[in-house]
């Protein structure tokens, strides 16, 4: 991989081989130490350094008005005064702007290999490159100290092609991407390895739950052994998108479930918006899940009941019918029992005959 001149840094914060880690293996809940430059002070190999064993030549390119690439620039480098060991991959760009490692002269095919000597969460990982960027690149990662290695990320122009897989641009969470391997620009192009969230996990880091996915607690994987522990999904039956965690409903519920859902829509409530909100009633016929499941009560006004130390009325959430004074009958509380007369504010009072009476002015009804 890479071209026959290729000069390489890889950068975290600022410059040169930066890799951005977040470190704790043992904790309970997000790890997120500071970041800082893990290269600093820890050994680096490279397959081969430009002048190793004797002086050669590299080229260095750079763009013209039109952004192509000018002709390469060639000068000479040796161990001794003109050398680019891998050791220079670390140097911030900003202090140091001309020291990097450089490959030797007609290499296409390189390795990079860091020892961190500990474990560590990875986040991400810049590389800038002095020469136009590798057509294919893959970011390996060793959780044995370098006695096995697992492909983390796979670079190129083309996946299919390079190594017979998606990329991710056109397919979500594939393995390979194509974002950064251009040629263009002939100098200080990047690639960034970073976290892909999985098991519905969120975050720079991957350190928080999804939104709509915070039933349990967050837990990290299991660093060793790769096996997930995906975030679980709230129960808001499809009327909140968002959930938060409470530890005090999670240890109710026996470790069970401590999604609290956020702003139910669709006039509903509740810890998992499973009922509708005072002032509406439940549509029987159709899914608690549909979003016009909750109906507005319809309650006369006149005939209805208040609740206690309240002046609103409300209906039966189950079936909609609504409390009625006495002497109102009707699922909307609108007119008068048989037997009562002067639907009112006060209700109906019941006919003074030995039968029924006329319910607009109490006239006993002879039959």
């Amino acid at each position: 991989m890479g071209s026959p001149f290729w000069p390489l840094v890889l950068l975290g914060c600022s410059a040169g081989l930066n890799s951005i880690l977040g470190t704790g293996s043992r904790c309970e809940k997000a790890c997120n130490p500071q970041m800082g430059n893990l290269g600093h002070g820890r050994k680096l190999w490279t397959d081969t350094t430009c002048g190793y064993n004797s002086t050669e030549l590299y080229c260095s390119y750079s763009e013209n008005a039109d952004l192509l690439c000018k002709q390469p620039k060639c000068s000479k480098c040796n161990s001794i005064h003109l050398a680019h060991p891998p050791s220079a991959m670390v140097d911030s760009s900003f202090r140091l702007p001309h020291t990097w490692w450089q490959s030797a002269q007609g290499i296409q095919r390189e390795k990079i290999q860091l020892n961190l000597e500990a474990e560590f969460y990875f986040t991400h990982l810049i590389m800038i490159f002095k020469s136009p960027r590798p057509a294919a690149m893959v970011l390996e990662r060793s959780q044995d100290f370098g006695k096995t290695w697992k492909p983390y990320k796979y670079f190129s122009i083309n996946c299919s092609a390079a190594f017979g897989l998606d990329d991710d641009v056109t397919k979500k969470e594939a393995l390979c991407t194509s974002r950064y391997s251009s040629h263009f620009p002939c100098t200080g192009g990047e690639i960034h390895g970073r976290c892909i969230c999985k098991h519905n996990t969120a975050g720079t880091h991957c350190q928080h739950c999804a939104p709509l996915y915070n039933d349990q607690p967050w837990l990290a994987a299991n660093g060793r052994t790769g096996a997930p522990n995906g975030c679980k999904s709230c129960k808001c039956n499809e009327h909140s998108d968002t959930c938060h965690f409470d530890m005090d409903t999670w240890l109710a519920s026996g470790n069970q479930s401590g999604g609290i859902c956020d702003n139910c829509q669709h006039n509903t409530e509740g810890q998992h918006c499973e009922r509708c909100k005072p002032g509406y009633y439940r549509d029987l016929r159709k899914s608690f899940s549909a979003p016009d499941i909750c109906k507005l009560c319809s309650c006369n006004p006149i005939g209805s009941a208040m609740l206690p130390f309240s002046n609103s009325t409300f209906c039966d959430p189950s079936n909609g019918d609504c409390p009625c004074k006495p002497g109102v009958a009707g699922p909307q509380c609108d007119q008068c029992m048989v037997g009562y007369w002067g639907f009112g504010h006060y209700g109906c009072q019941p006919c003074d005959c030995a039968g029924s009476c006329d319910s607009i002015n109490g006239d006993c009804i002879n039959r």
